[in-house]
């Protein structure tokens, strides 16, 4: 019993921290055998996103304490977790988990397409699948304290906020068609004809 919630908590540990890799990589591979933009636009969002929030992150307004100083013991098992997939020898790039920001990000950033689509109805999936990853996301980060409260709520805030805008932006300078949507539009949705009743009026002729 132990061994199976073992491997399933390594299983979920692998699944939230590769989460933000597999979506960039997904969404430039899409784009490559495409033959697109779309990808290339979505990465301009992302990488402004980011730097936003890695300024921000660095100007001092959050302390966020990787190792709680409270629990010594577990310290240095925490940083190693918390940091095992960071792109610097140096640790995070950022105070503000830029993993839970990638997820917030493309969630919000598919979202405003598919709301200018007017096809909410037909891409459900879309948003439980990035909402299940968000929270499964900060469950993960506050489990294993590799990041505060507040940080946490600033990275979703930032994620939604540029996804959003970006999209916005996108969209108001006639580019919407490069925005990312490959999900269900209303005007790929075949409906079942409607019952329909006629009535015929005979009309008499009348001769010359």
């Amino acid at each position: 019993m132990a061994a199976n919630i073992g491997n399933l908590s390594n299983i979920l540990y692998m699944a939230f921290r590769l989460a933000p890799f597999l979506i960039v990589t997904f969404f430039t591979m899409s784009s490559i055998f495409n033959y697109d933009y779309k990808g290339i636009i979505y990465l301009c969002g992302l990488l402004l996103t980011s730097a936003l929030a890695i300024t921000i992150g660095n100007t001092g307004l959050f302390d966020n304490e990787i190792a709680p100083p409270n629990t010594p013991a577990s310290s240095n098992s925490t940083i190693l977790i918390c940091n095992s997939l960071s792109l610097s020898d140096n640790g995070p790039l950022s105070k503000i988990p830029l993993s839970i920001l990638v997820t917030a990000y493309t969630g919000a950033y598919l979202l405003y397409f598919i709301y200018l689509a007017d096809a909410w109805v037909h891409n459900i999936s879309t948003y439980i699948i990035f909402l299940g990853l968000i929270f499964g996301q900060i469950a993960w980060t506050l489990q294993n304290g590799c990041a505060e409260p507040g940080v946490i709520m600033a990275s979703v805030i930032i994620g939604i906020s540029g996804g959003v805008l970006w999209g916005l932006l996108i969209n108001n300078i006639g580019i919407s068609h490069l925005g990312f949507f490959n999900g269900l539009g209303n005007q790929n949705v075949c409906s079942i004809p409607k019952k329909q009743t006629f009535r015929c009026t005979k009309r008499s002729r009348s001769g010359a």
